[in-house]
């Protein structure tokens, strides 16, 4: 039986949603450390599609931490996708030979993700590559008990893990089960990275996920330094860099143990509510000087909409349920972005048939004549 797989792309833009005031220096009752009272770097503030209100930072200047973070991604969740499959699919961030290079010897410490589908089953997964052919050398299952949906998990390995000399690997996670209704694979807003985002279905089907989708996945692989040597040293700084705590309104709402997790996620944010968030940098049990950002509420309501595919997979006939003109025209593509069908929207149930497409994984824009994706809640 021929299987049509839906790949969907949900994006929320937010206009006049929240107000973002320029970033700056509060006074917040914490101890202050000595030398230049190193803070976190660039602050920002962004709320997403699910209505969370993320914090994300840069690490201070000059800091001395033993852990060194792998990423594609920039941290923020700003959307979701899903292949729409009954099978087991893989979110991976590929790193070549040359990419890790100067971390051989290194151990995997952790592999974070943000898993999206609270009824599948999750793992951490590591495959290494030769040529074209795929081997899969760490897989660890993790128990939805131990997971936060929606938010950033930072799963410690099991096993030791080490990089090896011209090795390539597809690092991240499994998500076994069916995607419909819920989405799987988390991407941030940042400038894709061409060719290191990857998604892995069933037993052989391997997709560049960026060259379609044009986003990141959201993956993290936290690299532990055997060989003793400390990251990003100025040798006139001893502050040992812990962690960070997260103020909102004056109150401590988070205190983070890892130098190298750089956000957080207000999943309880509402937007009528004015709040100030404020991040330190904490050396040992010493913070620094606050940087701190403010959301002003506003009477303004962000534009929804919703879309409703199905069934997914499909086999000859896809219908689509629009509400709220999010467009005028259906285009499915392929993976590689080629158009192979394109539909008008003439009510809010369509029905397309796809009888004449071969099994595999297919992207559908619901938008104008200029193809902007659709948006969804």
């Amino acid at each position: 039986m021929k299987r049509f797989f839906i790949f969907f792309i949900a994006v929320c833009f937010s206009a006049n949603a929240f107000a973002q005031i320029t970033k700056q220096q509060d006074n917040v009752n914490v101890e202050q450390i000595d030398d230049e009272n190193n803070p976190v770097q660039n602050l920002n503030s962004m709320q997403n599609h699910l209505g969370y209100m993320m914090l994300t930072w840069d690490i201070p200047q000059n800091t001395n931490y033993d852990e060194k973070l792998l990423s594609w991604s920039n941290d923020i969740l700003y959307t979701t996708c899903a292949a729409g499959v009954y099978e087991e699919q893989e979110a991976l961030h590929y790193f070549t030979s040359d990419d890790i290079a100067e971390y051989v010897g290194w151990k995997i410490k952790q592999i974070a993700f943000i898993p999206l589908g609270t009824e599948n089953t999750h793992s951490i997964v590591i495959w290494e590559a030769f040529d074209e052919e795929m081997t899969l050398v760490y897989e660890q299952e993790i128990g939805n008990e131990n997971l936060i949906f929606g938010e950033w998990n930072y799963i410690d390995l099991d096993d030791d893990f080490y990089f090896e000399n011209d090795k390539n690997y597809y690092i991240g996670f499994s998500s076994d089960g069916h995607s419909n209704g819920h989405f799987i694979f988390p991407v941030d807003n940042g400038e894709p990275n061409y060719g290191k985002n990857w998604i892995h279905i069933g037993e052989s089907q391997w997709y560049c996920f960026d060259e379609a989708v044009s986003r990141n996945l959201c993956i993290k692989t936290i690299l532990e330094n055997q060989d003793g040597k400390v990251v990003n040293v100025d040798n006139s700084k001893n502050n040992k860099l812990t962690g960070y705590r997260v103020y909102a309104n004056d109150e401590i709402v988070k205190e983070i143990k890892e130098p190298y997790i750089t956000c957080y996620f207000d999943t309880e944010f509402e937007t009528v509510n004015d709040i100030r968030y404020c991040v330190t940098a904490v050396y040992d049990d010493v913070e620094s000087e606050p940087l701190c950002v403010e959301h002003v509420s506003v009477d303004d309501i962000a534009y929804s909409s919703r879309l409703e595919i199905y069934p997914n997979p499909a086999n000859d006939i896809v219908r689509i349920k629009t509400r709220n003109n999010i467009g005028d025209l259906i285009t499915i593509s392929d993976i590689s972005g080629r158009t192979l069908i394109t539909e008008e929207v003439t009510a809010d149930d369509i029905q397309i048939n796809i009888a004449d497409l071969a099994k595999g994984l297919y992207i559908i824009k619901v938008g104008d004549k200029s193809e902007q994706l659709i948006i969804r809640d």
